[in-house]
């Protein structure tokens, strides 16, 4: 500025000396010559003034967006982390219920054929008891009728005896009952036989029965499972496409952020560039204006 001031200076001299050897004309020339080339530099200035205010403002208006756009990337890059982790933790518990599913159908099934093994003794066991039993049964049975046959037939008349009344042997009443013992024994085991084919008929229907109750439950958890798992899978199949487009906005956001803060460090060198060329015009602008108006009044 004072430099500035002092060739101005330089300039009112040489106008002083112009017009000691000049004609007037001459003068008059060089004084409006200076005062259009004043005129020129103070409008100058304040297109500069403007151009360096405008530049700061316009500078100061990206920054604010710029860091805007850049907490909000920064938001949206911790979200979709958020997502990622929770998909992937979705996944690894959907991966544990179907081994865990497999392991109790493994479980169910070796169970079942132990029922079933089980079940197969138990009938071949009971079904040997009453072949048994009835073959038991058929020889007493044949035994007993054929012993109550002989029975019926007319005994042979033993020698009369002196003690006892006429025509009527000595203890002719016994055969009688030993009869009816014999038949009343008889029917009593057989008795006790068909009860013991009976109950081991009902225990082989019933082991029958729960067989097929084992059977179709086992049907339906193995049927139940697979849905189950078929049901997971897919939802497994959902969220990994899910993560998959997750993880690509992931990469796509950093790099967004990476731009966005890179802009922000640029803008911020525009803003030091713009402030070396334009603070000492600022600062110094109504001085410079003021001095240059009284050097052209």
């Amino acid at each position: 500025l004072l430099e500035k001031a002092s060739s101005q200076h330089r300039e009112l001299a040489l106008l002083a000396a112009l017009a000691r050897t000049d004609p007037f004309e001459k003068v008059v020339k060089a004084i409006d010559e200076l005062m259009a080339r004043l005129n020129t530099e103070q409008a100058n200035e304040v297109k500069q003034r403007d151009y360096c205010i405008n530049q700061l403002h316009e500078n100061e208006v990206e920054t604010e967006r710029t860091k805007a756009e850049l907490k909000s990337l920064e938001s949206k890059l911790a979200e979709l982390t958020q997502q990622a982790e929770t998909l992937t933790s979705e996944i690894a518990e959907l991966k544990a219920q179907i081994r865990e599913l497999r392991v109790e159908l493994q479980r169910a099934s070796e169970d079942r054929k132990a029922e079933n093994l089980e079940f197969r003794m138990t009938v071949k066991g009971q079904k040997e008891a009453q072949e048994a039993l009835k073959m038991a049964y058929e020889k007493l049975a044949a035994v007993y009728v054929k012993s109550a046959a002989l029975m019926q037939q007319e005994p042979v008349e033993a020698p009369a005896n002196p003690g006892g009344p006429a025509g009527k042997p000595v203890g002719s009443d016994m055969p009688e009952l030993e009869d009816y013992s014999q038949h009343s024994s008889s029917n009593s085991v057989l008795t006790l036989i068909k009860k013991l084919i009976g109950e081991a008929k009902v225990i082989e229907d019933e082991a029958t029965s729960d067989e097929q109750n084992a059977q179709t439950a086992y049907e339906k958890l193995v049927a139940d499972t697979n849905d189950s798992v078929d049901a997971k899978t897919r939802e497994i199949a959902d969220k990994s496409a899910q993560l998959a487009t997750t993880e690509k906005e992931m990469h796509l956001t950093s790099a967004e952020k990476k731009r966005t803060a890179e802009a922000l460090v640029a803008l911020g060198e525009t803003r030091a560039a713009i402030h070396g060329e334009c603070d000492f015009l600022l600062k110094n602008f109504d001085l410079r204006q003021s001095s240059r108006a009284a050097e052209m009044d």
